[in-house]
C-alpha cells in the first residue's frame, strides 16, 4: 500500500506532494466543467432556450447542496479543495428554528428536484464543517455505485460514524442486523475493522464511541442518493420533528428510517465518500492525510478523500486540515 508523507510538518514547504497516482476512474477535477446546471422537466441535465430554468451547483453532473443558515447567501465557496463553482446553499436566509429547519429544508429541496424529474444521485452536506477533498465526478459515482452494490441495491447513502447518537435501546439493538452488510462493504473497499483503529481515540463527550471502535452508525452530515428517496427519508424526519417541537435530533428519526428501510437506505461504512472525524485522535489523524495538487490523499484507503466531516469533537481537526488545502 502506497503511503503519503504525513500531512503536517514544522516547515510549510513540506506540505505539498506531486507523486500520488490518480484514483481509478477519476476525472481530473481541474478539467471538469463545474458550474450551474439548468434542468427542464422532461430533460434532466440539459439546457434549452426559453421556459423555466432551475439552477444548482454541481461536481461534474452531480448537483450538490449545503445547509448554512448563518449566512444569507444562496451560494457559498466550496470549503477545502478547489471547486470552480460555488455550492448552492439552501439554508441562505432561513431563520433557524432548531434542527428541523435543516431537516425540512432538505425535504423541500428534494421535492423541488423531483418536480424537475431529477432521478440521478444528488449530494447534501452540512454547512460549515464538511470539507471537500477533491475527488471528481466519475470517482464519486464509481464509489457510490460500489457502495450501492454492496448494500443490496440500496441507493440512499448516508455517512457512517463511530458512535450511535442519540442512543436508544431500540436503535442499539436494531443496528446488529447490519453486521454482514458492514463486513461485505469493507471487503469490497480492501479494508477491515482495524484499518482506521490507530487513528481513533475514544474519549468522553460530546457523543459516544463504539467499543470496539467501528465506523458503523448513521451520520446525517452527508447524504447521496436519488431525490425521491431523500424526500421520503426527510419527510419522515421532518414530520417527527414538527410533532415534537422540542426535539433537537434529526438522527433519532433517521436511525429509525434506516432500520425500517434497509432495502432503500445504507451507510458508507468504508468512508470512501465521507470520513466522519468524531473520536479520531487529533495527533494521529494528522498522519492519515497528505496533500497533493490541492487534493486530500487518504493513506489508509490509498485514494483521494472525497469529503471529511468535522462532527462532534472533530471540528478543530477538520479546520486544521482545511488550512493545508488552501
Amino acid at each position: 500500500m502506497m503511503l503519503a508523507t504525513p500531512m503536517f510538518f514544522l516547515h510549510a514547504n513540506a506540505l505539498r506532494f506531486n507523486s500520488f497516482p490518480k484514483d481509478q476512474n477519476e476525472a481530473n477535477m481541474f478539467e471538469m466543467p463545474v458550474g450551474p446546471l439548468f434542468y427542464h422537466t422532461d430533460r434532466p441535465f440539459s439546457q434549452r432556450s426559453g421556459g423555466q430554468f432551475f439552477h444548482a451547483s454541481r461536481i461534474g453532473n452531480i448537483p450538490i447542496f449545503e445547509i448554512q443558515t448563518k449566512v444569507k447567501d444562496g451560494e457559498m465557496p466550496a470549503w477545502g479543495a478547489s471547486m470552480e463553482d460555488n455550492i448552492t446553499n439552501i439554508g441562505g436566509g432561513l431563520h433557524w428554528k432548531g434542527i428541523r429547519t435543516k431537516t425540512c429544508a432538505i425535504r423541500d429541496q428534494a421535492s423541488q428536484l423531483m418536480s424537475k424529474k431529477i432521478n440521478t444521485p444528488v449530494i447534501f452536506i452540512d454547512g460549515g464543517d464538511v470539507l471537500y477533498g477533491g475527488c471528481g465526478e466519475s470517482e464519486l459515482l464509481s464509489r457510490y455505485n460500489t457502495i450501492v452494490a454492496n448494500c443490496g441495491g440500496s441507493k440512499l447513502i448516508f455517512g457512517a460514524e463511530l458512535g450511535l447518537y442519540p442512543q436508544t435501546p431500540e436503535n442499539t439493538k436494531g443496528y446488529n442486523k447490519f453486521h454482514g452488510r458492514w463486513e461485505s462493504h469493507l471487503r469490497a473497499a480492501n479494508l477491515d475493522e482495524s484499518s482506521y483503529a490507530k487513528y481513533i481515540k475514544c474519549r468522553p463527550g460530546p457523543g459516544p464511541c463504539s467499543q470496539p471502535p467501528l465506523i458503523q452508525f448513521l451520520n446525517g452530515g452527508f447524504i447521496m442518493g436519488p431525490p425521491d428517496i431523500i424526500h421520503t427519508a426527510y419527510d419522515f424526519a421532518c414530520a417527527k420533528l414538527e410533532d415534537n417541537k422540542k426535539g433537537n435530533s434529526e438522527q433519532l428519526y433517521l436511525h429509525q428510517f434506516l432500520l425500517s428501510n434497509e432495502n432503500t437506505t445504507c451507510l458508507d461504512y468504508s468512508s470512501n465518500l465521507v470520513l466522519n472525524l468524531h473520536q479520531f485522535d487529533p495527533e494521529e489523524t494528522k498522519r492519515l492525510f497528505g496533500v497533493t495538487e490541492g487534493k486530500l490523499w487518504n493513506n489508509v484507503a490509498s485514494k483521494y478523500q472525497c469529503f471529511i466531516h468535522g462532527n462532534g469533537n472533530g471540528k478543530g481537526l477538520v479546520k486544521e486540515i482545511a488550512q493545508h488545502l488552501n
